[in-house]
């Protein structure tokens, strides 16, 4: 379950954003390989871990051979951008899609802004407690 925090509570989300961008890229790819990195972040996504995911800290620098590899080759042509921008939207799909409850927001490390949404753990709102 993923939440905007705003100043009148948590909002629930129930819509990939970019629609636009995201569906038409989406169709390019195959079930079997969508399924595949589905799934790839969906084990990677692990509250008893980390409850704090940056997006573009989780997918490595090299997708060679790997299951994030048919966002460069198929579903984006080729695009760095794209691609960055595709594996963002599918992470969202993952975090709404998981079981406990999550925030994001774009924040800074050391004054610099990061890169990629950054989720985290919502305890107070999926019942695990503190």
């Amino acid at each position: 379950m993923l939440f905007a925090i705003e100043s009148s509570g948590a909002k629930p989300i129930g819509k990939v954003p970019h629609g636009d961008f995201y569906n038409p890229r989406r169709e390019r790819l195959s079930d079997e390989q969508f399924s595949a990195m589905y799934e790839a972040l969906m084990s990677k996504v692990d509250p008893a871990a980390s409850e704090v995911y940056t997006s573009s800290w989780i997918p490595g620098s090299d997708w060679s051979g790997g299951p994030f590899q048919p966002i460069f080759d198929t579903a984006c042509g080729a695009s760095f951008d794209g691609s960055a921008k595709f594996f963002g939207i599918l992470l969202w799909k993952v975090m709404m899609d998981r079981p406990e409850a999550w925030g994001f927001g774009r924040y800074e490390k050391d004054g610099i802004p990061i890169e990629g949404t950054t989720y985290f753990r919502l305890r107070e709102l999926d019942g695990s407690g503190s």
